[in-house]
């Protein structure tokens, strides 16, 4: 189901807002960038999207949590490593592009 502006909440719109300048501002190198918003756990919503696509990549962040934050708040990449039917590229969240260890 298609949600129209005025069906999502504040804070869809905000973060639709944020994909939009997201994609408007990035230098894609002629790569076609989609997005979509989608409701529910993030980790299902990548892997389902990902297998309706028939995705062979899924590139994701990582916000690094340890201890009790990842038990208590999970990890979004964990579960598409073990659920998605395609490889995964974990970048770390404070990684910059062109930079190399």
């Amino acid at each position: 189901m298609a949600l129209g502006p005025k069906t999502l909440s504040p804070a869809e719109k905000s973060s639709a807002a944020e994909l939009r300048e997201f994609v408007e501002e990035g230098d894609w190198k002629g790569l076609k960038v989609e997005t979509t918003l989608e409701r529910g756990h993030p980790g299902e919503q990548v892997c389902r999207r990902a297998g309706e696509l028939g995705a062979d990549l899924i590139v994701t962040s990582t916000h690094g949590r340890t201890g009790l934050k990842r038990v208590l708040l999970g990890s979004m990449a964990e579960y598409i490593v073990r659920h998605a039917a395609c490889p995964m590229l974990a970048v770390p969240s404070h990684a910059r592009p062109g930079a190399r260890r």
